[in-house]
């Protein structure tokens, strides 16, 4: 959130901790109530994302929106329907992304 409004945050790289304290303080004389209001509804939306009622397969994972997509897609194909999706690897790659792994390849059989 801070980057959007500062552009700095997201370019400098490795700045001291006094710098980025000083910065940030700096950024948020004016907008702390935007900033608490953004950071709660990031928080609101990575529990949605992340929910294992709402989507099992990705129960325990880094929650973001393309393996909600995946999921998605997965579920909503006939048992004769064909998916495409184009992704990295990481998606595939992460430790407890098991049954993401184990849907994709039952998928591909």
């Amino acid at each position: 959130m801070l980057a959007e409004q500062d552009a700095w945050f997201g370019l400098i790289e490795k700045p001291s901790e006094e710098v980025i304290r000083e910065r940030r303080d700096h950024a948020l004389n004016d907008s702390d109530k935007r900033y608490l209001d953004e950071r709660a509804s990031q928080a609101g939306v990575s529990s949605h994302l992340g929910s294992g009622i709402d989507r099992p397969l990705l129960g325990g994972t880094q929650p973001d929106l393309y393996r909600c997509f995946m999921d998605r897609t997965w579920r909503s194909m006939s048992v004769a329907g064909t998916v495409g999706l184009v992704h990295p690897d990481s998606h595939f790659a992460e430790s407890r992304a098991t049954g993401l792994r184990r849907e994709s390849y039952r998928r591909l059989r």
